[in-house]
């Protein structure tokens, strides 16, 4: 009799209100504009200094309290946002493959964002294939406007941009609350 040893669950979301909500977030993202550091093949407002990383974190989680709410609900646990930035990739950007294991769950929500020419992420199974031994990778169906919460451990990239259309997320950091 075959049985599931591991299960991981991610979460989705559509943002309500996406053409309203997509216009704050441009304007937000002009006050703190993502930009290429030598270090990275992509650009970011990662980097933000602290005061400013603390606005756009809060300007984030007026944006996205539904879904982060919602989720909170689900888990039953009460979440923390420890941060919050955006990535943007221009033709011929990507972002190796990596993870944000210091949080518990790390959610993306697709800003600019099309199906047609854009991935969206690609998740690495954690293991490898039990029958062949090979990586296996998952690339969830996600269109601009949606978030996607998965567990902050797990390993992600975003393959090369080949296309001269922007493609930007933001990402946020959840944590246990105090």
């Amino acid at each position: 009799m075959k049985d599931l040893l591991f299960s991981i669950p991610y979460w989705k979301f559509a943002l309500k209100d996406w053409d309203q909500k997509k216009e704050k977030i441009q304007t937000l993202l002009k006050q703190y504009p993502c930009i290429k550091h030598k270090d990275q093949n992509f650009l970011t407002n990662r980097r933000l200094p602290p005061e400013k990383a603390l606005i756009f974190l809060n300007e984030c989680l007026k944006l996205f309290a539904d879904p982060l709410q919602e989720f909170a609900q689900e888990i039953k646990t009460n979440l923390k946002t420890t941060r919050a930035f955006a990535t943007s990739y221009e033709k011929g950007h990507d972002h190796i493959l990596h993870n944000h294991g210091k949080s518990l769950f790390t959610a993306m929500a697709y800003i600019d964002l099309d199906p047609k020419i854009h991935s969206g992420t690609i998740y690495k199974q954690p293991y490898n294939q039990f029958d062949s031994g090979n990586v296996a990778f998952v690339i969830p169906k996600v269109v601009e406007g949606d978030m996607i919460i998965v567990p902050g451990n797990i390993e992600h990239l975003s393959p090369v941009n080949s296309s001269s259309e922007r493609k930007t997320i933001i990402a946020m950091d959840l944590d246990f609350h105090d």
